[in-house]
């Protein structure tokens, strides 16, 4: 099973700031109980979609390092993928994907039921590569 986890670009921050889940906050998971985790950030979803309120909760390390960034978030999933360096690749991200006989470049979105690789023409499944790569500085 892959691991379920975000990030979400802050773009309250001046510039805006990526935030990894764990490291700069946490989600808190909107029920009966949620008075008791006062949000410092939140994402709101429709209920009549049969969606959920979710919130995030910074992290002390990053309340003390981005003190007045709250407010419009990008939330990215984590994929379950990893490029040729390690690094995880996240909905958003620009890579540039090596396939049998040909090499493409995109960003990585979610259309139901999965993750593809986006292209100004096409979606390509991420199942069938030799690798695939994060293309660094382009990832916004």
């Amino acid at each position: 099973m892959r691991e379920i986890e975000f990030r979400i670009l802050n773009l309250a921050c001046v510039p805006p700031k990526m935030m990894y889940w764990g490291k700069d906050f946490y989600v808190i998971y909107r029920d009966e109980r949620a008075e008791e985790f006062p949000p410092r950030m939140g994402i709101g979803v429709s209920p009549e979609n049969n969606y959920f309120s979710l919130h995030i909760a910074m992290t002390e390390f990053a309340e003390k390092d981005m003190p007045n960034c709250l407010g419009e978030v990008i939330l990215m999933q984590y994929t379950g993928l990893k490029d040729k360096d390690g690094k995880k690749i996240y909905e958003g991200d620009n890579v540039e994907m090596e396939l049998e006989d040909t090499t493409v470049k995109g960003k990585i979105e979610y259309h139901p039921p999965a993750f593809y690789l986006a292209t100004d023409f096409d979606l390509w499944d991420l199942d069938n590569y030799k690798s695939i790569k994060i293309i660094e500085g382009e990832n916004k």
